[in-house]
């Protein structure tokens, strides 16, 4: 009973049923361990994004309220993203 379901949570996470069959548990433990890591980081990244999103939504409008409000150009939203834009453009 617990190997099936350890099989569903391996093909859960993209594991095929032949690998799943065919792997040590340390093999299997250390793969579900990565799809878990995987899984946090991409939550985390989705969650920052939808923060910056919401943000930017408030101060589109408080832009549209009072001119001093400025909204903000993407590669200062986002810096990491457009470093060598902006590079390129300093030079």
């Amino acid at each position: 009973n617990h190997i099936y379901k350890m099989l569903n949570n391996a093909l859960d996470y993209g594991i095929s049923e032949h690998d799943f069959w065919n792997m040590t548990f340390a093999e299997l433990d250390r793969l579900v361990d990565s799809k878990k890591r995987v899984d946090k980081l991409r939550a985390k990244e989705r969650a920052t994004y939808d923060y910056i999103l919401a943000s930017l939504i408030g101060r589109a409008f408080a832009a549209s309220m009072d001119s001093k409000n400025e909204f903000p150009e993407i590669h200062n939203v986002y810096p990491s993203l457009f470093s060598e834009e902006m590079a390129k453009k300093e030079e």
